[in-house]
């Protein structure tokens, strides 16, 4: 079943409460005041910091939803196109939002438990948490606009084995202690501590008006009450009479009510004792305010930082990323294309590929590997005599109209010790296991990096996609020369008729590295297939045409050189999708070439048609 991304995220999210190992919820609480390892609840839970990056053994970890486990599936389904390990991650940043958003709660960050765990699973009492209710019950009117988190959070992340990732800082990093001034948590700006911290140090839970030093529930916050001018209103049917306490909390709205008592327990200040504080709706409705941004505002930040990866992907300084000679794939001995082990035509393919990265993340890119990704939609009508091309809606198409899924091929890695931000480094990335064939469509090209980018040691995930990859290129030379056309009509072979060419690749305007001439006969041609992006090929042709008599009485002589670009493709001919340059056209007349063989035409002296000219391949002379 198709699903959006965000179906999967809420299904991740509704799973983390209520998916195996049973209860999970007993690992959603973190108190920022204790040590990591006693954080959670009943010394039982873990800690929810250290439940969303369990580092137990992957075949025995209770939690199969953590961070690493969504890199990991991150870093698969960019390298495979796997739509179960895409929804995978995305099911496992669902649950880890989930873990961040309970810090939002302050019965989860005051070790307040509040079991209400469905019958299936237990016979536990039920204990609602009555803020957690609340906004079930009113979800339709939160406001949901998330409140900014510092990115420079995850630098002050707090070093710990059993929480490695420094997405650890979205929870606690020791920034708030016990006894520390709570003014230490708040900000009018974007949030800079962990949201457990900020939840502990300025909010209450039902049972949790003692136990914490802060907020103050004591004598001074009696004081500040205004015992004189309660609130009237209707609750439940009935008129009641309430005060409240109000604190900053952060933030550029103003106090905010954060404890209500019943008018009537001012009695019980007369006998030196704490008036019966409650959390009611107003108290419920102000929390709901900054915590629920705060939630999503901090579930932001963890995505931000999943994403966060950029690699700048583009071609190399030559502009060619790969290049196939034609001739490779012809059996000189039998003057044929070359055979598999079944007598099928050997595939043509790409095996290596040239691109620069440079790294344009706001972290420092470490230690790790690169590998270069293709991504593209296999042709069922590719013929390398390009009959078929150019493709049409059906050479992507099974028998019933479905389109075929995307193949991929993913180069061998290649280590790296950093990725500069200044300066792209150009690679040649090793596709040998897994070639990219020439006939597709819809290419696409990415990079790939796993390892160490800023604090996240050895596991992140990084990025690049080129702009405007082309498919697969046909560049052709060929010598039509066969037959003259003298004036009475007749047709004489020519035997001495050649020609010398040089193909080159730079920038243009720019000066190519010459390669040795590539010499064609007569019948002869040569072919390359070029993989390159953006609208300019880089390709600079010159050739020498010449001719003599069979006596060699006689010459002829041209030279020429064009730059092929998108600009000023009439520099070439094209013709069943190959783009060409011909020598002595007009010497000829043919109404083209194929990959195999000259096309025959009628003999004017006769009726009959004049037999086929070989027209085989010449290996090309590259410069390096």
């Amino acid at each position: 079943m198709i699903k959006r991304v965000s179906r999967w995220l809420r299904e991740g999210g509704k799973d983390e409460d209520e998916g195996a190992p049973y209860p999970r919820v007993i690992n959603h609480f973190h108190d920022p005041l204790q040590q990591w390892s006693h954080a959670g609840i009943f010394n039982v839970g873990y800690s929810a910091l250290i439940w969303a990056q369990d580092q137990s053994a992957p075949d025995n970890s209770p939690n199969l939803f953590t961070w690493k486990k969504a890199r990991d599936n991150f870093y698969n389904a960019l390298t495979t196109g796997s739509e179960q390990s895409y929804a995978d991650t995305f099911l496992d940043l669902g649950h880890l939002m989930h873990l961040v958003s309970d810090m939002a709660v302050p019965a989860h960050v005051r070790l307040d438990p509040h079991l209400t765990l469905p019958t299936k699973w237990t016979d536990f009492i039920e204990d609602p948490d009555p803020f957690e209710s609340w906004t079930a019950d009113y979800s339709t009117q939160l406001n949901y606009t998330g409140t900014p988190v510092d990115p420079a959070i995850f630098s002050h992340a707090i070093a710990s084995t059993a929480a490695p990732a420094p997405i650890s800082a979205l929870w606690d990093h020791d920034v708030y202690q016990q006894d520390t001034n709570p003014n230490i948590t708040l900000t009018t700006g974007p949030m800079t501590v962990g949201l457990a911290e900020y939840t502990n140090a300025n909010f209450f839970s039902k049972d949790t008006f003692a136990g914490y030093t802060y907020p103050d529930a004591g004598v001074n916050a009696v004081l500040d009450v205004d015992w004189y001018h309660p609130e009237e209103f209707v609750e439940n049917g009935k008129t009641v009479h309430r005060v409240y306490l109000w604190r900053n909390v952060g933030g550029s709205a103003g106090p905010i009510k954060i404890a209500a008592a019943s008018l009537i327990s001012y009695d019980t200040l007369k006998k030196n004792t704490d008036p019966p504080w409650m959390i009611d709706n107003k108290v419920n409705e102000d929390y709901a305010s900054r915590l629920v941004p705060a939630a999503v505002g901090y579930s932001t930040a963890l995505l931000d930082y999943f994403f966060r990866g950029k690699i700048e992907l583009t071609p190399p300084d030559r502009f060619v990323m790969g290049i196939i000679d034609d001739a490779d794939f012809f059996d000189p001995n039998t003057g044929g294309r070359m055979l598999d082990a079944y007598g099928s035509p050997v595939e043509q393919e790409f095996t290596q590929l040239k691109a620069k990265v440079r790294n344009i993340s706001a972290d420092e890119m470490g230690t790790g590997t690169i590998q270069l990704v293709a991504r593209y939609l296999g042709r069922n009508d590719y013929n390398p005599d390009l009959l078929n091309d150019p493709p049409q809606a059906a050479s992507v198409q099974d028998g019933n109209g479905k389109f075929y899924p995307y193949s991929y091929s993913v180069s061998l890695p290649i280590q790296i010790a950093s990725m500069s931000k200044t300066t792209a480094t150009e690679h040649t990335f090793n596709f040998s296991n897994s070639p990219i064939p020439v006939g597709i469509t819809d290419l696409d090209i990415f990079v790939v990096f796993k390892g160490t980018l800023g604090q996240e040691v050895d596991n992140a995930v990084a990025v690049g996609r080129i702009a405007e990859m082309n498919e697969p290129f046909h560049y052709a030379v060929m010598n039509n020369t066969t037959y003259s056309i003298g004036r009475t009509g007749t047709l004489t072979p020519l035997t001495g008729w050649s020609t010398n060419f040089q193909v080159c690749f730079n920038p243009y305007p720019g000066t190519c590295q010459q390669p040795p001439a590539t010499t064609l006969g007569p019948g002869r041609y040569s072919k390359i297939i070029i993989l390159y992006a953006g609208q300019t090929l880089g390709l600079m042709y010159k050739d020498n045409l010449y001719a003599t008599s069979g006596s060699g009485g006689w010459l002829y002589n041209l030279s020429r050189s064009k730059f092929l670009a998108a600009d000023n493709i009439a520099y070439v001919d094209m013709f069943r999708g190959v783009h060409s340059h011909a020598s002595f056209l007009s010497y000829i007349s043919p109404y083209g070439i194929d990959a195999y063989t000259i096309p025959a035409f009628v003999d004017p002296n006769n009726s009959g048609f004049l037999p086929f000219v070989p027209a085989t391949p010449v290996h090309v002379n590259m410069a390096p």
